[in-house]
């Protein structure tokens, strides 16, 4: 019966396999190998969880027991990995060779920011196109934080497979990536935040991290293998295989871009050149900007509700431009949660549309912040052991461990 309760929550939080928070994730499948009174859930994680002699023996010991020994076991792996962030800086990638270009990233970075620099042309200034500018920016931002990010790479919620090609058609305007490279790279990213091999961690620096990393060839994040290894659900569908093995993505660039210039010349030549430079050319930009935003300034400045081991941080700027992706440190908490708000004013409007989505039966399998998903299990499995429950709280949430074990060292 209590086996039970561990894989539900493995389950539950490792529903965004393979991008959750290493230790995380690690612990969860300590949990259902080692407590289960049947067969383990299977999860294909991409990291080792060899949790020692210690871990191997508590399967004899009891579920409580394993529990424990699990918990202690990540507290200290929390600490190391708290240990390994430190304020020190990190030289670039082992993997990176400097002054190795990668010409397919740098040439559309700096030919869209030229373009987007028309804007200082007063003939291609208008009210309408500044309007449609700050519309798109929200509309096709979606795109990333909301399909990219929270429905493709976490697997936070379930759409129908129609509905999540048109929001990747949608990613697509922004000129972002293909799916399957964008989830990848911030699957790696997760496993190897602020480590050397992470792809753009700002304690390199900041440029780097807003953007440098994209024009050096990265081989450890641009190839067959890391594809395989962390982006392998999604090339399972074929529309998005295609993608990777074709330039459709690009026509699909150029295309909304002519449907932005038709729909301004219903009425003149010169609207639609300024919803061309307004509504594609200065809005792809802003999107780039606040996405790389999150791996620099959330990653720089800011608050931290938990210890992630990472310097991820809580930026309320971010937060608001990049519609609740700046609750960074949140979301390395808890990755596989839909919602970045854990505090009332931490608004995250992703969440919000993803819960309108659940309204109107566009999406389901909704995942729950952890607090809730630990309580759903309870309730489940009731009536538990309380020394059980003590147990499972400690494995979910390390940092009371590591607050009550401070507490107690400091009355000591």
């Amino acid at each position: 019966m209590t086996a039970g309760v561990f894989r539900q929550e493995a389950v539950l939080v490792a529903r965004s396999v393979p991008c959750d928070h290493r230790e995380h994730r690690r612990v969860l499948a300590h949990c259902s190998s080692f407590c289960s009174d049947s067969t383990s859930i299977g999860v294909n994680t991409g990291f080792s969880t060899n949790g020692g002699e210690k871990a191997r023996n508590a399967r004899s010991a009891g579920p409580v027991a394993c529990v424990r020994d699990v918990a202690f076991s990540y507290t200290l792996s929390m600490h190391d990995a708290s240990s390994n962030a430190s304020d020190g800086r990190l030289s670039l990638p082992d993997s990176v060779t400097p002054g190795k270009i990668d010409w397919v990233y740098l040439v559309p970075i700096v030919v869209i920011h030229a373009l987007a620099l028309l804007v200082f042309v007063p003939a291609f200034f208008s009210w309408t196109g500044v309007a449609v500018m700050l519309a798109s920016v929200f509309v096709f931002g979606q795109g990333i934080t909301l399909c990219y990010h929270r429905l493709l790479t976490h697997r936070c919620a379930k759409v129908p497979k129609w509905f999540e090609r048109c929001l990747v058609i949608v990613a697509l305007c922004s000129l972002e990536d293909t799916p399957g490279r964008w989830v990848a790279t911030h699957r790696f990213h997760h496993a190897h935040s602020d480590e050397n091999p992470d792809p753009h961690s700002p304690l390199v620096n900041f440029l780097w991290a807003h953007v440098g990393w994209l024009f050096i060839y990265n081989p450890a994040t641009h190839n067959i293998g890391t594809y395989q290894k962390y982006a392998r659900d999604v090339l399972e569908d074929p529309f998005y295989l295609k993608l990777e093995k074709s330039t459709i993505w690009v026509w699909i660039y150029v295309a909304h871009a002519a449907i932005y210039f038709a729909v301004g010349l219903i009425q003149s030549v010169e609207l639609g050149l300024s919803l061309l430079v307004w509504g594609v050319f200065v809005r792809t930009v802003v999107v780039w900007h606040i996405t790389w935003s999150v791996n620099s300034f959330t990653h720089m400045f800011g608050y931290a509700n938990y210890g992630a081991g990472d310097h991820s941080r809580n930026n309320w700027l971010v937060a608001l431009l990049a519609s609740g992706e700046g609750w960074h440190n949140n979301h390395h908490h808890d990755p596989a949660s839909a919602s970045n708000q854990h505090r009332w004013w931490e608004i995250d409007v992703t969440y919000y549309l993803i819960l309108g989505l659940g309204a109107i039966g566009l999406a389901t399998d909704i995942t729950p912040p952890r607090h809730k998903r630990i309580a759903l299990s309870m309730e489940l499995k009731q009536p538990i052991d309380a020394s059980l429950g003590v147990a499972v709280a400690a494995v979910l949430e390390p940092h009371a461990v590591a607050a009550a074990a401070s507490e107690e060292s400091a009355i000591a």
